[in-house]
């Protein structure tokens, strides 16, 4: 979690005894010869003779250095080769296995993270899962270009500027698709087997919350605790208030955290003044109190709070806060267990420190580091959302058994195929209903699991999942059965 204020702010043979005294006289020998060599060849390596250093910690360093930089062999195929190795020492210092948080971070990495800690970039407003090598868009976000464009849910992007993305990663996807406010990129996708293309204008994008309401509650995804974080929630709280909206359910489910300070303007909005929201243990073990302190609160009559496996840092904060101030219910799986805070330190190259200064407990004293926070009510995901493979070891037919087939008959069972088993059996029924979707699919009706079949399955899936959300999320609907005093 970053705080805001400071960001400003040989093996050998074993021998026996016997052995050892029937052979020494060959090892002296043997010994003497390698001695008199300039070079000692083995193993895949030679070992020169080097003049000997002082051994200075700094000295040591400076001539390792010194190697890496002039003798080191491959130093002639990095370029700035000098910074290059100056980031390695940087990043070593900082790498500690008893905190994976405390890090070095170089110009490039932290330009990237102050981004994703704004709350918002320029590009075309779209969020998208990779399906079998495929880009899938799960959502178009209201008033972006890519709706104004013209896409909308379950379109399958399949080029950027005229490029193939089939297969690629999704942070590679997201850098094609990011640039400039105004500047043009060309998409092209499918939308139900037919190919289109489009020019889109880049413009700025929020990622830190969407808010809508879903039987009479109002539901707020909160991605983020960004820099913007406090006045989305605050313009959010406000829609619900003025919808005369009494019921709340806050979704933290793959929020990694963000900013101290946002952290503590979302909970003064709920929470009353003056409420303990963490407590932070320093170096010390002093113990500092972080309370709210907001002019503008909103009431709810019911909140309920969803966190899962990848709710970090900020998430587990406003949780844990919710929870022991307002007795507020969290439905889901256990959370990350990330219970430490980080401020960040810039230098003018550009480049920074973030590093560990306290461990933060919950307002009733609940360490939450490598423990996480658990949930009152432990739902798990629908069985097609919980693993997504997105290609088959081999083709499967009658007779066979594998993990892959059973992960197939769910998914055809979950499209309404009628599929008698999902046990991994290949029976009659599985091919059947293999070939019943092949059909319907225009794909050769073979009845049998190619990586063809199984890619569109895949696909198919994820678009009925993108079509219901609220019907196949089964921790939202006990959230809002929850809300409504069910």
């Amino acid at each position: 979690m970053e705080d805001k204020n400071v960001i400003s702010f040989t093996v050998e043979k074993h021998r026996w005894e016997d052995e050892k005294s029937k052979k020494s006289n060959k090892l002296v020998i043997a010994i003497v010869a390698i001695v008199c060599s300039i070079l000692f060849f083995g193993g895949g390596y030679f070992i020169g003779k080097l003049p000997q250093t002082t051994s200075t910690s700094n000295e040591k360093i400076n001539y390792i250095k010194n190697i890496m930089e002039n003798k080191w062999y491959f130093s002639k195929d990095i370029s700035n080769i000098e910074t290059a190795i100056e980031d390695k020492i940087l990043e070593g210092v900082t790498n500690f296995e008893e905190d994976q948080h405390t890090e070095y971070l170089t110009k490039d990495r932290f330009q990237a993270m102050q981004q994703q800690l704004q709350g918002s970039f320029y590009g075309i407003g779209v969020s998208y899962r990779q399906v079998s090598g495929q880009f899938l868009i799960s959502k178009v976000f209201p008033n972006s270009p890519a709706e104004k464009a013209g896409l909308i849910k379950n379109d399958v992007m399949i080029k950027v500027n005229g490029e193939s993305i089939v297969g690629k990663s999704t942070s590679e996807i997201a850098q094609k698709v990011r640039g400039e406010r105004g500047t043009k990129v060309n998409v092209t996708y499918t939308r139900a087997g037919k190919e289109y293309n489009v020019d889109i204008i880049r413009d700025e994008v929020s990622l830190t919350l969407e808010s809508n309401i879903i039987q009479n509650t109002g539901v707020v995804i909160l991605n983020s605790f960004t820099e913007i974080g406090g006045q989305e929630m605050n313009a959010a709280l406000s829609h619900f208030q003025n919808q005369n909206i009494k019921k709340l359910i806050i979704d933290l489910r793959n929020n990694g955290g963000g900013y101290l300070q946002t952290t503590l303007e979302i909970a003064g909005m709920l929470m009353p003044k003056n409420s303990v929201v963490l407590q932070q243990e320093d170096v010390d073990g002093k113990i500092i109190q972080n309370r709210t302190n907001s002019s503008k609160q909103y009431e709810f009559d019911s909140i309920v709070v969803l966190i899962n496996e990848n709710s970090a840092s900020a998430s587990e904060v406003l949780s844990a806060a919710l929870r022991d101030n307002l007795n507020v219910k969290l439905v889901g799986k256990k959370s990350f267990g990330k219970g430490t805070v980080q401020v960040t330190q810039p230098f003018k190259d550009g480049s920074a420190i973030k590093y560990t200064v306290a461990q933060w407990l919950s307002p009733k004293g609940n360490h939450i580091n490598k423990v996480g926070v658990t949930p009152d009510y432990e739902i798990e995901e629908h069985e097609v959302t919980k693993s997504l493979l997105d290609k088959l070891k081999q083709n499967y037919q009658y007779d066979m058994v594998s993990d892959e087939i059973a992960y197939t008959q769910k998914r055809l069972q979950f499209l309404n195929y009628n599929v008698a088993r999902s046990d991994g059996y290949f029976d009659n029924s599985t091919k059947n209903a293999i070939i019943a979707f092949q059909k319907d699919n225009q794909i050769n009706p073979n009845g049998i699991l190619d990586s063809h079949t199984f890619s569109l399955i895949n696909l198919k899936t994820q678009m009925q999942y993108n079509n219901h959300p609220i019907k196949y999320d089964t921790q939202l609907l006990k959230a809002l059965e929850l809300v409504n005093g069910k």
